[in-house]
């Protein structure tokens, strides 16, 4: 999303989550990102097509914990933090 313009965003997140439903969508919400942002938002898209699906193949109820990554988005910043405290000495 941030190869997208920022008031791009509704439109773009909402047809993604529709083809993230039924899949027949997705070669419509790839083509969106080339109307609305660069082509790099496309490019990029396409080449993690056959992943976007991986979390289909465990149970329902686990859909939203496998999407929501903040614990890892957390994390990664306070490790960089804490090693260049470390490396400074």
């Amino acid at each position: 999303m941030k190869l997208i313009p920022e008031k791009k965003w509704p439109s773009v997140s909402l047809m993604v989550k529709e083809a993230l439903e039924n899949e027949s969508l997705m070669s419509t919400a790839q083509d969106l990102p080339v109307k609305e942002g660069p082509g790099k938002a496309s490019e990029m898209f396409e080449r993690w097509h056959p992943s976007l699906y991986n979390y289909l193949s465990f149970s329902p109820s686990g859909h939203r914990r496998l999407r929501a990554t903040n614990v890892l988005e957390r994390l990664n910043p306070e490790f960089k933090r804490r090693t260049r405290k470390i490396g400074a000495f």
